[in-house]
């Protein structure tokens, strides 16, 4: 794996310089590593934890299955707040392939021509002047660059929210939750377990408007579009390895509301419930939820609202087609990295 060279050099390291990456190389010869996933995710969560900030070009214009390997380590990682995501709005050539990883303190740079990738030459250097250099190069690439995603932190909630409750006027979804929906809940068992936590009458009211508007939300949707929910199946088990929550993370609610796995069953089947009463609605059961502390939601083909439930919640809306689709179509895979945990539990 070739950027491990790069990561160590940048970790070891005594800059804080954010580190610009970009590659338009394919990752079928990496991703034919069954090891390639989890030294990758240990190489960035190695940068992350260092408390670096990775500015990312991607290149959105891979084939679908490699669009989907990214997304499969990207998704934790984009929630720890550290990474800024961008994309060329312009196609690179696909004949000549690029590689320019850039850290304060070194740059790995690589070529090769496409169907040959196994022949292209990749270049570490730790000299200034060198450094330097390619630096300048990879900040004249970001300036070609545009954001992604629209990202929603906790200073900009009011933003969020304003804009969330537009998203909720028209089109079909699919709604991939960590946790639950909160709007499937019944009022009776919302109440319950918001006083089991001796919550402040003022935080009980903030969370009941919420839960009494995204129901309604919800309910007039269904009318005419239609939403598909994706929603965890856990045996007690596995329950009680990894406890649910409820699902907060639109209102920015700072407590951690942890549920029994009795409220969690009687939730389910509310869930259940709420799926019958609607024509339009239909649910999934997943016996292996990949990311309980992530939940995405496509909203028809305008755009893909990728959230993080606990506290400092965290949203990110992206609106580029080919991520909309590629989201759309994501099936999660079975299981997380170590690496992935780590980053979601400790953020």
């Amino acid at each position: 794996m070739r950027e491990v060279h790069i990561i160590k050099a940048t970790v070891l390291s005594k800059s804080m310089e954010d580190c610009i990456l970009y590659s338009d190389m394919p990752m079928e010869e990496m991703a034919s590593d069954p090891d390639f996933p989890k030294k990758w995710m240990m190489g960035r969560a190695m940068m992350l934890k260092k408390g670096l900030h990775l500015k990312i070009i991607h290149n959105v214009n891979r084939p679908f299955h490699e669009m989907m390997l990214g997304l499969e380590g990207h998704i934790p990682m984009y929630m720890t707040g550290q990474i800024a995501p961008y994309y060329l709005p312009q196609s690179a050539n696909d004949i000549f392939l690029h590689f320019l990883n850039v850290s304060g303190s070194a740059a790995l740079v690589g070529s090769a021509i496409a169907g040959y990738h196994s022949q292209g030459r990749y270049t570490l250097t730790k000299a200034k002047d060198e450094v330097r250099y390619y630096r300048r190069q990879a900040e004249l690439l970001l300036s070609r660059a545009l954001p992604l995603m629209q990202i929603y932190r906790s200073d900009s909630q009011d933003k969020f929210r304003q804009y969330w409750k537009k998203l909720w006027q028209s089109d079909h979804r699919r709604m991939v939750f960590g946790s639950m929906p909160i709007f499937t809940l019944s009022e009776e068992l919302l109440l319950r377990i918001l006083h089991r936590h001796n919550l402040s009458n003022s935080e009980i009211q903030e969370i009941t408007d919420f839960w009494t508007q995204y129901r309604s939300h919800a309910a007039k949707l269904l009318r005419e579009y239609k939403i598909s929910l994706d929603v965890p199946l856990l045996s007690e088990e596995a329950f009680h390895d990894n406890p649910l929550s409820l699902w907060l993370s639109e209102i920015y609610f700072e407590k951690e509301i942890v549920c029994t796995y009795e409220e969690y069953q009687a939730h389910l089947e509310q869930t259940k419930a709420f799926a019958a009463q609607y024509q339009n609605c239909s649910i999934h059961l997943n016996p292996t939820p990949t990311f309980r502390n992530i939940s995405f939601c496509v909203i028809g083909s305008k755009c893909v609202v990728v959230s993080k439930g606990k506290y400092p919640a965290i949203h990110f809306v992206i609106h580029h087609p080919k991520m909309v689709q590629a989201f759309r179509n994501f099936i999660p895979p079975l299981s997380e990295s170590d690496t992935a945990i780590r980053l979601e539990t400790q953020n």
